[in-house]
């Protein structure tokens, strides 16, 4: 299966980051720095990201994002380009 369009790809990267930092979806855009603006840390960064990967398999898709991707993640825009670039399982 292939990956969804790029705005249910945001939606599902917006819900991740609601789920994991209790956030307003309101405030997130893909300029939001994951740790500046959110206060992420490197924990939450991680289950962010498998948040993502689980919405992905809900749908068929199975996509993983490498540490080397992880430790790139400055935005939320990174994260959706990391999980559109990302391998299959």
């Amino acid at each position: 299966m292939t990956l969804p369009a790029d705005q249910a790809l945001w939606d599902m990267v917006q819900q991740a980051v609601v789920t994991v930092l209790s956030v307003p979806v309101e405030t997130l855009m893909e300029s939001t720095r994951l740790v500046e603006d959110l206060g992420a840390d490197s924990l939450a960064l991680v289950e962010i990201v498998e948040v993502s990967e689980e919405q992905l398999r809900a749908i068929g898709v199975s996509r993983w994002v490498d540490d080397d991707a992880l430790a790139k993640l400055t935005v939320l825009g990174d994260l959706v380009s990391a999980l559109r670039s990302a391998k299959e399982k």
